[in-house]
């Protein structure tokens, strides 16, 4: 929830006041527009200086629905001219006539390095409904193609019968089949990208590669819903969104203010630099625009979306532009965003909406880096925006970055890792530990799980983590630890129930001598199987929970509490196989896990144990001989005697009834 410095229903009186008695003086909205109109445009190209443009409408283009409108203009003037056209980074650059405001200069023609090139306008009656906070703007159906009519007498369209709206250039075939169609372009600047390396710029922008899925695939598979979270990380930023993005190459997001600059805009006002991040911190992530209107602590920009996600609550800062940069496609803006001002709220395909004053949810990542043969200690933090769309490909990015600059390489090592997770919608804290060992590219497997941790919770049919805080520790050395299980051995073969089994489990480490690690486990006393099967494997068992026996859960607790007991790569687990678990008490267990300190060990080996299932009790042997006297010599039996007989064959009874048999 955005936590807000002003009280909100004010602010919305406020504004929506201002609003009301301001439109007939300050706006002209595109019903009252005529061709041939001119004005004046505002906009920053270096610096913090705002400067004027000409502007010469020479089209209406009244598509159906209000979102589909747009004015087409010719601009010219000193600052169109310096830019090398219509740059990237002046959407938002607000427009006027007669002084009153008709919109903000969005889209540019490719390819137009005319003197006074083409460019669309947004109209500013769509972006003046963003104002409104709690008003839910519905997502207009945007035609890819416009027909345009033949309103204007000059060659203003230069023979184009249709307008396309593009996110991005078509190929040269397509352009060449479609030879009446020319091309308009949000004028946004490219998503800038600082603090990232190139490779971890390049997996965040287009996805991870397949060889690298394949690679750790089985790294993954010990947590459910690996398959989905490799799919997600398939896709970059750019397969998602309607963007382009640049590596600034500068070393890291925390920018500022140029030495001996001035800052003037720091009200955000409109032809001022306006900034929106994804990222902030040691590594910075977002994009630069213009501010085309401010009434009161609410500030439209851009004329077109960001990245087209509706509400949302991204990080709204300052900018600075160093310059702008000719391409021979479209012109952009090179700059930096400085300190947050508020939060943007609407990403619409009109325009952008923010609030100047509010802090939006926001989770930190703070990085400590351990170099294990020297003692180095590193400290890194980023903040991320709390949208669990792209959450985990921050996460993976900029932690691979932060590794990469402390190792310098990329190369072989191994690596324990300690994170944990909070967040105010986690019933609990998540903590965990791991480590890895890699011959080719230590610095991958560390972050690439907690980011499919922090995928797993984001997607949770529960309810949102809301994560605010990943703590993660990370020791290196560049020593591969690994062992494998070569021998499995017991003190005897024969057992019986209720007894200890020793164990003796023989690992070979890389490149290094052999080593044994001892442990016990008890046998239930109730096991009824003459054989069972002691099975010692190293690392995490692979889980076959992407191939249909999902678990299910009931809770978030419940998933948190399987990632934490899901075995570690350093971790040797011992179990019994083959005993029902009707011969197991509560109290009993049939499996026992032990850490093997700095190995990350693998294999599996087993043994069959024979139970002796035989008793402790001696048998007894009787030799009892009845005499039958002949019939022919029968006694007589007084009565007495019969009672005393009686009494004896009950004896007798008895005594049988305690042996085997009688």
């Amino acid at each position: 929830m955005i936590k807000r410095f002003l009280l909100a229903g004010l602010v919305l009186l406020l504004a929506t006041t201002t609003l009301t008695s301001a439109t007939e003086d300050q706006f002209m909205l595109f019903e009252e527009l005529e061709i041939g109109m001119e004005g004046v445009g505002k906009t920053i190209i270096r610096g913090n200086e705002i400067r004027s443009f000409q502007v010469r409408i020479i089209a209406l283009i009244d598509a159906p629905g209000t979102l589909n409108d747009f004015i087409e203009v010719r601009v010219s003037g000193d600052a169109i001219r310096e830019s090398g056209g219509v740059a990237a980074g002046m959407s938002g650059s607000p427009i006027y006539v007669n002084g009153k405001m008709i919109g903000a200069l969005s889209r540019a023609i490719s390819f137009d390095n005319s003197p006074s090139p083409f460019a669309l306008i947004t109209p500013i009656g769509p972006m003046l409904d963003l104002i409104e906070p709690t008003r839910t703007l519905a997502s207009a159906e945007v035609a890819n193609v416009i027909d345009v009519e033949p309103v204007s007498t000059e060659a203003a369209l230069n023979g184009f019968t249709e307008l396309a709206l593009v996110d991005r250039l078509p190929s040269a075939e397509v352009r060449e089949l479609n030879p009446d169609r020319y091309y308009a372009m949000p004028i946004a600047t490219p998503v800038l990208v600082s603090g990232l390396n190139d490779r971890a710029f390049n997996w965040f922008s287009t996805g991870l590669p397949q060889e690298l899925r394949t690679s750790f695939s089985d790294q993954l598979e010990k947590f459910s819903g690996h398959n989905r979270f490799l799919n997600e990380m398939s896709m970059g930023l750019e397969d998602r969104y309607p963007i382009q993005m640049i590596n600034t190459g500068l070393p890291s997001g925390r920018q500022t203010m140029p030495i001996g600059s001035i800052r003037g805009i720091d009200d955000l006002q409109a032809g001022g630099a306006i900034g929106v991040t994804l990222a902030d911190g040691d590594v910075s992530i977002g994009a630069l625009g213009t501010v085309t209107y401010r009434d009161e602590d609410v500030v439209l920009g851009f004329g077109h979306s960001f990245l087209f996600t509706g509400d949302v609550e991204y990080f709204l800062t300052r900018a600075y532009i160093y310059d702008t940069v000719g391409n021979m496609q479209v012109p952009f803006k090179f700059g930096v965003t400085t300190e947050r001002m508020g939060t943007l709220f609407q990403d619409r395909f009109q325009g952008i909406a923010g609030m100047v004053g509010t802090k939006p949810d926001s989770a930190r990542m703070n990085v400590r880096l351990t170099n294990g043969m020297t003692g180095d200690v590193s400290h890194y933090s980023v903040d991320f925006v709390q949208d669990n769309r792209f959450l985990a490909s921050l996460v993976f990015s900029s932690g691979l970055t932060l590794l990469d600059r402390a190792f310098n390489q990329v190369g072989q090592g191994t690596m324990g890792v300690e994170y944990t997770i909070r967040g105010s919608g986690l019933p609990r804290r998540l903590e965990r530990t791991d480590l890895f060992a890699s011959f080719n590219d230590i610095a991958v497997p560390g972050p690439l799980q907690v980011a499919q941790i922090v995928f797993l919770l984001a997607q949770n049919e529960f309810q949102d983590p809301m994560i605010d805080t990943i703590d993660l520790d990370m020791t290196f050395i560049p020593e591969v630890r690994t062992a494998r299980l070569v021998s499995l051995t017991t003190e005897q073969d024969t057992y019986q129930a209720g007894d200890i089994v020793r164990y003796t489990a023989e690992f070979m480490p890389y490149r290094g001598d052999n080593f044994e690690v001892e442990g016990m486990l008890r046998l239930p006393e109730g096991v009824q199987s003459s054989r069972v099967t002691l099975s010692v494997f190293g690392g995490p068992r692979q889980s076959s929970t992407d191939n249909g026996s999902a678990p299910v859960f009931e809770g978030l607790d419940e998933i948190i509490t399987l990632i934490e007991g899901i075995s570690r790569n350093d971790q040797l687990t011992a179990e019994f196989l083959g005993i029902a678990s009707d011969d197991v008490e509560e109290n009993e267990s049939t499996s026992d896990v032990q850490t093997v300190h700095d190995w990350v060990i693998t294999g599996e080996e087993s043994l069959s144990l024979t139970i002796d299932q035989s008793s402790e009790e001696p048998e007894v042997e009787t030799n009892l001989q009845i005499e039958e006297e002949p019939e022919d010599n029968e006694e007589i039996i007084t009565e007495e005697e019969s009672e005393q007989a009686e009494q004896d064959d009950e004896s007798e009874e008895q005594s049988c009834t305690q042996l085997f048999f009688c």
